[in-house]
């Protein structure tokens, strides 16, 4: 499968998950429907900012994938190139920006926007021939911290992180028992 149809699969993954959370939190309860209607029409929360936020935190996930399946050898599984990876990580903070910089009165999109330009920076100030693992330690340690920072502020806002960046992070990371052997 080429890199690109992949990220776009995994990104709806990820987006359908979004919304699927966020239809899940919009209230069930049956009991509190009628107490919360009077609280659903608070003018300062708005319909428009929605979309944006999710398609921010969309991306924000999918670069959590891809880094992820990046640390577990996707390059040397011949998933993507060195190249290919850096460009979606940039294509992807991009993306997060553009989408953070539509959102209005929301105190997370602040965050993304600070952090994805941030990594943008970051990123573009790479050498054409930089790799994810030829990068310096310093700016690997900038695009986790902003990585990270994006994946709170997403959590913070209503979408948690989706069930398939969870078991990335699981496949990725070594159990007490397997490192041992």
């Amino acid at each position: 499968m080429t890199p690109q149809p992949r990220t776009l699969a995994l990104g709806g993954i990820a987006l359908s998950a979004l919304l699927a959370l966020g239809a899940c939190s919009s209230g069930s309860d049956s009991s509190s429907s009628s107490a919360s209607s009077s609280a659903s029409a608070n003018p300062s929360s708005s319909v428009a900012p929605i979309p944006a936020l999710s398609s921010a935190c969309a991306s924000v996930y999918e670069v959590d994938l891809l880094v992820s399946d990046y640390n577990a050898g996707a390059v040397a599984n011949g998933d993507f190139t060195e190249a290919e990876a850096v460009a979606d990580y940039r294509r992807l903070t991009k993306a997060i920006n553009t989408s953070a910089k539509a959102v209005k009165d929301v105190g997370q999109a602040s965050t993304l926007k600070t952090n994805s330009a941030k990594s943008l920076k970051t990123l573009n100030g790479l050498s054409k021939k930089a790799t994810l693992s030829t990068m310096a330690a310093k700016k690997a340690k900038k695009l986790a911290t902003q990585r990270t920072r994006m994946i709170k502020a997403c959590t913070a806002a209503g979408y948690p992180l989706p069930a398939v960046n969870a078991q990335a992070h699981l496949d990725v990371t070594p159990t007490a028992s397997s490192a041992k052997s």
